[in-house]
């Protein structure tokens, strides 16, 4: 599906038509890229003659422009240019190499079950189908080559001199990358633990190992989110607020809400998690909603998505300390069995053979195992996609308007938040299948109730892409016929180095 005509281009393909870098192309966004040679060069020629900082490109009110380094030749229809808009007939002289632009591609439409899925659920939530989605286009970053610069900006923004103006940003589909980096340092860092238990049996490994094997998915997933938000305002700063703060409140509330007399009928068994828990987090999320300068949907998305973070991890951490625990106490169970005579003992010698004994001897293989069943299941978003898309649902409800609490009755927002409702109760629902059979009850509850979550998170993810490009059309549309003054918007951004 192609964007409404009425927006202005954000995203221009230029091509190599001869010469050494003939059959390359990149792309060139609102943000300027570097073109060269040099390590910071975002493109590097293959041309012998460009140089290591040559040229500046980027896209202003639908024009690109060039923007030549010094001492860089660059030629724009037979014109030595310094800074110069570009037609999309001209061409442009680097080097030896000969570049013009080029209709952008549109990507192929999401198909298959998940069209059918995305489609529905779009329907469902009031929002209509994916524009212009495909996975491939989504993830073409992941295995791509960045540098500690890019994830350095990317998580430095969002405070009050990183947050770029509205005709910086890109309203299409995003392409992280971040997050896979995210999720292998935290791999990394436990398999370190691991190993440092094991070589040398020392129990102060554990600590580390619960905590980054908790936070492992939960964190890259947050990351994901913080790169899926176009608007770039949310900072990491305020994200670590709200994992720690709001996701301990919604703890909190979800053990409060767990007290309430009804709760144990109502449901059968663990599917009362969905309702309560889901309203613990609600609860949690209301605490940053009235921040009036977060006014767009993928921020909801984002700070719901936080929220939801926190509690995935906290609770991770004590469902593998309560295995742990519970491991320790049958440990010391059968050594005493064992070895009655230590009950003779002084209290302060009976703590100290029992205690060595046990931490000496108990395997850790049942925490560890619980923390890699929840960490693979957290791939699936649960509580982070949960949360993600009832925050988003508040955002989108609650607009450019200060937050007013009947806004908690938008259908918008109450449709999200029993369909989160819902999917969090089929989770925990218990299905009396033969042991044989649970670890496949496991995966299709994964590949169905985590693709119904993902597909209503890319859904409002769109819809605040939507939501974006057009506060950036009208806001060019305010704009037309002046000439800005420093076209690459980046005051002082032009220092080659």
């Amino acid at each position: 599906m192609s964007q409404p005509t009425s927006e202005t281009p954000d995203r221009v393909l230029l091509e190599c038509i001869g010469g050494p870098d003939l059959g390359r192309a990149l792309l060139v966004t609102v943000t300027p890229l570097a073109f060269g040679k040099g390590r910071n060069a975002q493109f590097s020629s293959n041309d012998p003659l460009v140089s290591q900082h040559h040229a500046m490109f980027y896209v202003r009110a639908g024009v690109l422009w060039v923007e030549a380094a010094p001492d860089a030749k660059v030629v724009v229809e037979g014109r030595y240019a310094t800074t110069s808009p570009v037609r999309p007939s001209d061409r442009i002289k680097m080097g030896d190499s000969y570049w013009q632009q080029r209709p952008i591609p549109s990507p192929p439409e999401a198909g298959g079950l998940f069209e059918a899925i995305s489609s529905r659920v779009g329907e469902t939530v009031g929002l209509g189908k994916l524009d212009r989605f495909s996975f491939a286009e989504l993830f073409s970053e992941v295995f791509r080559r960045h540098s500690s610069d890019e994830a350095e900006s990317l998580l430095a923004a969002g405070t009050s001199r990183t947050t770029p103006s509205l005709d910086l940003v890109e309203g299409g589909w995003p392409k992280p990358w971040l997050f896979v980096r995210m999720a292998l340092l935290s791999l990394a860092a436990c398999l370190l633990f691991i190993i440092g238990g094991l070589v040398w049996d020392n129990t102060k490994f554990i600590p580390g190992l619960i905590i980054t094997g908790s936070a492992m998915v939960p964190a890259a997933l947050l990351v994901l989110f913080m790169e899926m938000n176009a608007p770039r305002n949310v900072s990491s700063f305020r994200l670590a607020q709200v994992v720690v703060v709001a996701g301990g409140i919604s703890l909190v509330l979800a053990m409060l809400m767990f007290q309430i007399p009804w709760s144990s009928t109502f449901l059968w068994g663990p599917m009362v998690a969905g309702p309560a828990e889901e309203l613990a987090k609600l609860g949690a999320v209301l605490t940053v909603v009235w921040i009036a300068k977060y006014r767009w949907t993928l921020n909801g998305l984002l700070l719901g998505a936080a929220v939801g973070a926190g509690f995935s991890a906290f609770e991770t951490a004590g469902y593998a300390f309560d295995k742990l625990v519970t491991d320790l106490v049958a440990g010391a169970a059968a050594f005493i069995r064992a070895n009655p005579n230590v009950l003779g003992l002084s209290d302060a010698d009976y703590f100290n053979v029992v205690l060595s004994q046990v931490f000496g001897n108990v395997e850790p293989s049942g925490m560890l195992f619980t923390l890699a069943i929840r960490a693979f299941t957290s791939i699936g978003g649960l509580h982070v996609a949960w949360t993600a898309m009832v925050g988003a649902a508040l955002w989108k409800a609650r607009g450019d308007r200060p937050f007013r609490i009947t806004l908690l009755l938008h259908p918008y927002f109450l449709r999200t938040l029993f369909i989160a409702m819902a999917l969090h109760a089929l989770w925990n629902m218990p299905i009396p299948v033969p042991d044989t059979l649970q670890w496949g009850l496991l995966g299709a509850k994964f590949l169905v109730i985590g693709g119904i979550s993902w597909s209503i998170v890319l859904v409002y993810a769109n819809d605040g892409m939507r939501q974006v490009r057009k506060a950036k059309a009208e806001w060019l549309a305010s704009q037309k016929g002046t000439a800005p003054a420093n076209p690459s918007g980046y005051e002082g951004s032009m220092v080659w180095r």
